[in-house]
């Protein structure tokens, strides 16, 4: 229970401090997307496999710049992870997209990595750059854990580069 105290506490702090200084600043986009991914599944160690990645941005955004999300991914040996959660959605330029974001979902390992639980935290940063017409190419790197849930924790990371349409 310690390691999720501590997780909430350091996302906490960290958006915090995020919508504390860049709110104003911030470009409102309030354009819904569905993105579609491929990369890499554990891209740190040496057991990497492909992924596949859909997520869904709503239209809907807090203090202008706070975006909710659904999605997962799977990879090519069978897990799984579906999940929700926010990211703080940084549009400069109309152009450029910087969104650093964290969620909470179920993972089943499927026959690949064991991390140690089925439910995992997900943070990670998405940067991007949206065309004229709303379409938005961007790379994603996450790190995923279950925060010391259980005992056994080995995290593990995912990079990808995908591809949102807008819904207008």
């Amino acid at each position: 229970m310690n390691g999720i105290v501590q997780w909430a506490g350091r996302t906490a702090a960290g958006m915090g401090l995020l919508f504390a200084t860049v709110g104003a600043a911030v470009a409102e986009d309030d354009v819904g997307r569905v993105f579609g991914g491929v990369g890499i599944f554990d891209i740190l160690d040496e057991d990497t496999v492909p992924a596949f990645e859909a997520q869904w941005i709503p239209g809907v955004r807090y203090f202008d710049f706070v975006a909710p999300f659904v999605g997962g991914f799977v990879t090519t040996d069978g897990a799984f992870y579906g999940g929700f959660g926010l990211g703080a959605e940084l549009v400069l330029d109309d152009r450029y997209v910087f969104m650093p974001f964290t969620g909470v979902g179920l993972f089943e390992d499927g026959g690949g990595k064991d991390l140690g639980s089925v439910v995992e935290f997900r943070s990670g940063v998405d940067l991007g750059y949206r065309f004229d017409y709303g379409g938005q190419i961007s790379v994603t790197f996450t790190h995923i854990s279950n925060a010391g849930i259980s005992d056994r924790n080995p995290g593990t990371e995912l990079l990808m580069f995908r591809y949102g349409f807008p819904l207008q």
